[in-house]
């Protein structure tokens, strides 16, 4: 993907679902290290549209400020793979079963 593609989905997709999601603009907006992600004029043109993290904000490794990596998945995965399970399909239903029933605690 090049940052001229990604510009155009920040355009056409993502700033209008901001906009409908978060009309009050309460958000920030945070990308991980890809090419496209931290081209200078993505960069430039996230400046003009939206609250975001700049890449000299990101933490060094991302997963660390995501809880789902270390709190949720781990959790799930542990589960899972001691199961067969029949298609993709009964995999999605098992990790939303979990998911709706983990405790915002937990998380």
């Amino acid at each position: 993907l090049k940052a001229a593609d990604y510009i155009k989905v920040l355009k056409t997709k993502f700033l209008p679902w901001v906009r409908e999601n978060f009309p009050d603009g309460n958000v920030v907006f945070q990308q991980d290290g890809a090419p496209a992600h931290t081209a200078l004029t993505a960069q430039n043109w996230l400046k003009k549209h939206v609250e975001f993290w700049p890449k000299d904000m990101w933490p060094p490794y991302s997963p660390d400020a995501n809880p789902l990596d270390y709190a949720f998945w781990p959790h799930v995965q542990s589960k899972a793979c001691t199961l067969r399970h029949a298609n993709v399909e009964a995999i999605k239903a098992f990790v939303n079963e979990h998911w709706t029933a983990m405790s915002k605690e937990k998380l």
